[in-house]
């Protein structure tokens, strides 16, 4: 994503889900798979933060490993209702 999807919007209506026009560039920024609930050696429920913003939830089977969490992320960050934003932004020129 190039930086233009990153300035702010000042007409933006929902920023709860840390729309583009919600999110300041900046050179710091984390992005973050954490725990939230379940079993930490079985199911659980995982989220992908930005920062302190919540993107999306998942859940995901811990034995699976590291690089089947990484996909489902993904995958979930993808189907979100904060990539919808993002598309939308885009098809509007930015």
């Amino acid at each position: 994503m190039d930086q233009k999807h990153l300035q702010n919007n000042q007409d933006s209506q929902d920023d709860l889900l840390g729309s583009p026009s919600a999110v300041m560039p900046k050179t710091d920024a984390r992005i973050s798979i954490e725990y939230e609930e379940g079993e930490l050696r079985g199911a659980c429920t995982m989220k992908v933060m930005f920062d302190d913003l919540l993107i999306c939830k998942f859940e995901h089977h811990n034995p699976d490993g590291l690089a089947a969490c990484v996909r489902r992320a993904a995958d979930a960050v993808e189907l979100s209702e904060w990539a919808e934003k993002v598309l939308r932004d885009d098809a509007k020129g930015g």
